[in-house]
């Protein structure tokens, strides 16, 4: 009984193709992402940048707390070394904590936006201390830095509003100087630039877990095509070669140089279902009383 494989086989050469196609920046938003999936990729990136990011700010305000110690005014000196030293530790806790636990996603964007936290309260005590417009520097570096490291819109506004706004505040408790609307200009521009670098950012990790959720499904889909092809070839090697078949009952020889049914070997050795009848010449052999050969003429 002849059998049509190719009816039965999920015909891998489409999913093939499909998962060859070039991958460019144009047909990204095509790719059916969850966006659930999508948010849970860019979490876990930006936990990992959580232990680097709090080790290298620790460091620095250890530095700070030398550097205050040596160089800062006496009138603010004690303020700044105490609160450079308790932001290094601070830090340092921050490390510690997402070294040794698995952090949560709800935390990982409050506990980035926390880094920033630090820094603004550092640089908001200095220029709350001084009245030194020069120290609205501090500020500019609070906005770069929360956009070249925060990955959550809603807490990079919050980070970035929250810096203008505590700088507004002392400015108008401060004296005047006319280098406040300089620096105020300044305070833009790096807010502008902030925003910049957080967009750019942004997406550009959004299409890269876009490219590597894709890549898994198309390394998954070559998965499944080679195991299919690598099983339907070893089907069609079983029918292959040289069949011994006794000259009168038909059985095949198996390799334990035992004989089987030549239908049960079909069964077994392919996906092929074999039907029983008889053909003319054998019903005319055995029910000679009932039936002629001219009948099937």
């Amino acid at each position: 009984m002849a059998v049509d494989k190719q009816s039965r086989e999920v015909s891998p050469d489409e999913r093939i193709s499909k998962a060859s196609i070039p991958v460019r920046e144009s047909n990204l938003r095509d790719y059916d992402v969850p966006e659930e999936e999508l948010t849970a990729a860019i979490d876990s990136m930006a936990r990992r940048n959580l232990a680097p990011v709090s080790t290298g700010l620790a460091v620095i305000y250890a530095v700070l707390g030398v550097g205050h110690f040596v160089f800062v005014d006496s009138h603010i000196q004690p303020t700044m070394v105490i609160l450079a030293g308790c932001s290094a530790l601070v830090l340092l806790l921050i490390r510690l904590f997402v070294g040794r636990f698995d952090v949560p996603r709800s935390l990982v964007h409050p506990l980035t936006a926390s880094l920033c936290a630090v820094v603004l309260i550092n640089s908001f005590t200095h220029l709350f201390l001084t009245e030194d417009p020069l120290q609205t520097t501090n500020f500019l570096l609070v906005i770069i830095g929360a956009g070249s490291l925060l990955l959550n819109r809603m807490w990079f506004a919050l980070c970035l509003g929250t810096t203008v706004l505590s700088w507004l505040v002392l400015v108008i408790l401060a004296a005047e100087h006319p280098m406040w609307i300089h620096f105020g200009f300044a305070l833009f521009l790096a807010s502008m630039l902030g925003v910049l670098i957080f967009l750019v950012r942004y997406r550009s990790y959004r299409n890269l877990v876009v490219l590597r959720l894709h890549e898994q499904r198309q390394r998954s889909d070559l998965e499944m095509t080679v195991a299919e092809l690598t099983n339907a070839r070893g089907k069609i090697e079983k029918l292959e070669g040289l069949l011994p078949i006794c000259a009168s009952c038909k059985k095949v020889r198996l390799e334990d140089e035992t004989w089987q049914e030549l239908d049960h070997y079909i069964v077994s050795h392919s996906e092929a279902e074999v039907s029983h009848g008889l053909c003319p010449t054998c019903v005319v052999k055995l029910y000679p009383g009932f039936v002629k050969k001219e009948d099937f003429e």
